[in-house]
């Protein structure tokens, strides 16, 4: 096959217990490497390996969601809702912002901002 299903097969970690996906998958790339027989199951596994296998994701969201949108808060539009949520779901990219760096660049985008906030 090609190198990117060999580096595809190298990134997968399991202890072979030829019980779960993955295990299956290297099976299936093995099988298509040697021959052509099977480049069909190999993309349906190759598909199947890259969806999420619960919606903990999806349940996080709307969990910020409730806590972002509280009855105090309930006048928000869309413009303002969406900058808050991707800050509490990305907390761990927010925490690493340098904050006096931010305040400058916000500052500079106009003199009343620059009045304000230096």
């Amino acid at each position: 096959m090609t190198s990117d299903s060999e580096d595809e097969f190298d990134s997968i970690n399991c202890n072979s217990c030829w019980k779960c996906i993955a295990c299956a998958f290297k099976i299936v790339t093995q099988l298509s490497c040697h021959s052509g027989m099977y480049n069909n199951l190999y993309q349906v596994f190759k598909y199947i390996m890259l969806l999420p296998s619960t919606q903990v994701t999806c349940e996080r969201v709307f969990s910020k969601l409730k806590v972002i949108k509280t009855k105090l808060r309930s006048s928000l539009d869309q413009q303002h809702l969406e900058p808050l949520m991707l800050m509490a779901i990305e907390k761990d990219i927010t925490l690493n912002v340098d904050k006096i760096k931010l305040i400058d660049d916000i500052a500079k985008s106009s003199k009343e901002m620059t009045r304000l906030l230096i």
